[in-house]
């Protein structure tokens, strides 16, 4: 037991005790959107945090970019080859340097199924034209039109079939792939009117 080093006035001991150091109080930590989530997910496979900050969190930069990007020089074969791609691909938004390096079209095996209906529905009307002067002749009072107006309606059916087949044709070749040397470019053509373009950097 440790001896008192004093005594106060009414005679009772008084020990040393050493100076306990503060302890500095924890610094508050921000919070944020990233930081309030948990780190993990049950039955999940993806960070929280991280899909959280790709999210575009309020109020957070991530990186800064400079107003006006610096413009590189680019070389007199790369200028040549982008000038020729523009000339070659008019409808491209290239851009200053870049140049289509893979043009890729549709194989012409899809079309197949577009041709055989058309020739298809061609066959058909044709036979059905040769074989109904018999039946005209053969339809014992049977009220049956008469053959020029079958020859018209078929004509019609025979020209929109093969208008319908061409604009069938038209809208796949129209779906292309371009690969350059700064992204890819993909241009969809779903219909006669509907036309899009997606593009990858």
């Amino acid at each position: 037991m440790s001896q008192p080093v004093a005594y106060d006035a009414e005679g009772r001991p008084l020990y040393h005790h050493p100076v306990q150091p503060e302890t500095p109080a924890p610094e508050p930590v921000k919070r944020t959107q990233v930081t309030s989530k948990p780190s993990s997910i049950e039955g999940q496979n993806f960070s929280p945090h991280l899909r959280t900050q790709y999210a575009n969190e309020q109020r957070v930069v991530h990186a800064t970019r400079p107003h006006e990007p610096t413009r590189y020089e680019i070389s007199d074969e790369l200028r040549r080859k982008s000038e020729r791609s523009r000339e070659r691909y008019p409808r491209l938004n290239l851009s200053e340097g870049e140049y289509v390096i893979l043009d890729i079209k549709r194989h012409p095996i899809g079309m197949m199924a577009t041709i055989g209906i058309s020739f298809a529905l061609l066959i058909a009307v044709f036979a059905f034209l040769a074989l109904y002067p018999t039946l005209y002749d053969s339809s014992m009072g049977i009220f049956m039109p008469n053959p020029s107006v079958v020859y018209v309606v078929c004509l019609l059916i025979s020209i929109a079939s093969i208008l319908g087949g061409s604009l069938a044709l038209w809208v796949y070749l129209q779906n292309q792939f371009f690969l350059t040397n700064e992204c890819v470019i993909q241009e969809i053509q779903e219909g006669p009117f509907s036309r899009h373009e997606q593009t990858v950097s």
